[in-house]
């Protein structure tokens, strides 16, 4: 997935490719981390995209 940070004028100020990630609460989805400059002032920005519904059912963990 690619995302797009825009400024509040609608500036494209950088555009970024997530990676997949399956986080510790065993959720699927992606993520990724930039650092982006607005109005003179760095940034370091993070993204979760967290897949709905995508965590395991506690009976599909249990029967592993």
């Amino acid at each position: 997935m690619k995302v797009a940070l825009k400024s509040e004028l609608g500036e494209t100020l950088t555009t970024v490719e997530l990676n997949p990630k399956t986080f510790s609460t065993g959720s699927r989805g992606e993520h990724g981390n930039f650092k982006a400059t607005n109005g003179g002032k760095r940034y370091q920005v993070n993204i979760n995209a967290v897949e709905i519904h995508s965590k395991p059912s506690p009976k599909a963990v249990k029967a592993k």
